[in-house]
């Protein structure tokens, strides 16, 4: 049986299957909602994306302690709960696990594209250590094909958050636009950004080369209502 997680295409394996980030977040939203409809209401009642977000990441972190849940999976876990929130708030279309052609050694864990011509990249971190490196490589390998680019690094380390933000003041990092922490208001912000925006699906521009899953939210809701209507 599938999940709204399935439905709106995050968090699926190469056999179809929730893969366990998935199903951690699934486990961890509070109420456990059941479908998509549930969801969209679970969330509606929190004010804002961030403390959403907060307070599926404060479960996570207690499923953690108690049953050691390794690193591999919290990446995948919040990857999963960002995109269910780009989804919930209506941002799409977005690739996941893209890779643009041009572009070489970089995958983009969420890609959208601007119907200005732009690619926007979001690199998806839970803490940051050394990995703010490899986001602003990546981003620097993106904006020397395609000049306006603009790539985000979303991360839940306050700490870390803080500090690497510094360095793009400094321009010690030279191609990441931002550095945003995913329970600040920062973060609600840079939605607010993006729903303004017109996202286009790539295949209107050819050059996504690669991608694990599209994720189209218009195209999911349009086939909801279709089913509620009787007409699918």
């Amino acid at each position: 049986m599938s999940n709204f997680l399935q439905e709106f295409g995050i968090g699926i394996t190469r056999d179809g299957k929730l893969n366990r980030g998935g199903q951690l977040i699934l486990e961890c939203i509070p109420n456990t909602p059941s479908s998509i409809k549930s969801i969209d209401y679970n969330y509606a009642e929190v004010n804002r994306a961030s403390t959403f977000i907060a307070k599926v990441w404060e479960n996570v972190e207690s499923k953690k302690a108690k049953e050691g849940v390794g690193n591999t999976v919290l990446g995948s876990a919040f990857e999963c709960l960002l995109a269910l929130v780009f989804c919930l708030e209506k941002i799409s279309p977005f690739f996941m696990q893209a890779e643009l052609s041009f572009v070489p050694n970089a995958k983009f864990d969420i890609l959208m594209y601007d119907s200005s011509g732009w690619p926007i990249s979001i690199s998806i971190k839970t803490s940051l250590r050394e990995r703010y490196k490899q986001a602003d490589l990546e981003a620097m390998a993106l904006k020397q094909v395609h000049r306006k680019s603009e790539s985000y690094l979303i991360t839940l380390n306050e700490t870390e958050a803080a500090a690497q933000a510094r360095k793009i003041e400094k321009r010690d990092l030279v191609a990441l636009d931002r550095i945003i922490l995913a329970t600040s208001s920062d973060f609600d912000q840079l939605l607010v950004e993006l729903k303004s925006r017109q996202l286009i699906d790539p295949d209107l521009v050819p050059v996504i080369s690669y991608s694990e899953h599209q994720v189209n939210v218009n195209s999911v809701v349009e086939q909801a209502f279709l089913q509620n209507k009787g007409l699918s």
